[in-house]
């Protein structure tokens, strides 16, 4: 028997894969633009960036192919397993710590500005 695809399973399907490619697309982007204090590429060599901007791409790109081509298997448990866990890292990693701080400002993050009048000392 042909199981025939309604209009609903394919807006959601196709709606999966733009958000992967968003998320895919988001995360290389946001490893190499500066984008302080999101991000402070300042501190990480061109070699951790570049580590960090293939491992992500491997995993995300694994999890947007497989979006594409699921059907079963490994392409079908593959993103229903790493993006509840890649959502569990952001938020453990990065939102609860941002919403329980203050504001990032520089000082927080051991940095001081130059003061254009010069110095106060």
């Amino acid at each position: 028997m042909v199981r025939h695809t309604t209009l609903i399973e394919q807006n959601v399907h196709h709606l999966a894969i733009a958000l992967s490619a968003f998320l895919l697309i988001y995360h290389q982007a946001t490893t190499w633009i500066p984008l302080f204090p999101w991000n402070d590429l300042e501190r990480f060599s061109r070699r951790e960036i570049a580590l960090e901007t293939a491992f992500n791409g491997l995993l995300m790109g694994t999890g947007l192919v497989c979006v594409l081509v699921g059907k079963a298997g490994f392409s079908h448990w593959y993103p229903l397993i790493y993006y509840p866990f890649l959502l569990m890292g952001e938020c453990i990693d990065w939102w609860i710590p941002y919403f329980q701080t203050r504001s990032p400002t520089p000082e927080r993050f051991g940095i001081t500005r130059p003061s254009i009048l010069g110095s106060s000392s």
